[in-house]
């Protein structure tokens, strides 16, 4: 989502991990999940499916790459992190981290450059 909104909207985004393709990585989610947060039940359908293949033939190679701000970790179980350095070609900032998974483990390890990408946004 924060890739689409970038491109639409011109704006600078931090993606962690980034499905560029979720309506093809997703497609063994359809039906019943758990939020990890809340525990709640909710149901993943083929029109979420459809909503973000229209979401992404919408922006598809579009907008500045230079305003994205891009972490991976080379062993997320659920992304191919080298297809995502290929798609986001003259980012902002790509960083890859040798672990971590797909969750994005250790998530203070980002927080000093997330901090410099933001004091010079700010300036």
């Amino acid at each position: 989502m924060a890739y689409y909104l970038s491109v639409k909207y011109d704006c600078h985004a931090a993606l962690l991990n980034p499905s560029l393709m979720p309506f093809a990585t997703l497609m063994d989610c359809l039906g019943e999940n758990t939020n990890y947060d809340t525990g709640e039940p909710f149901v993943f359908t083929e029109g979420h499916i459809k909503q973000l293949r229209d979401m992404f033939q919408e922006i598809y190679l579009e907008g500045n790459h230079a305003l994205l701000h891009v972490f991976v970790c080379e062993d997320d179980e659920r992304l191919d992190h080298t297809q995502t350095r290929k798609m986001l070609k003259g980012c902002g900032t790509f960083v890859s981290f040798p672990n971590g998974g797909h969750r994005f483990a250790e998530l203070e390890r980002i927080q000093d450059t997330m901090s410099h990408i933001y004091a010079a946004l700010i300036k």
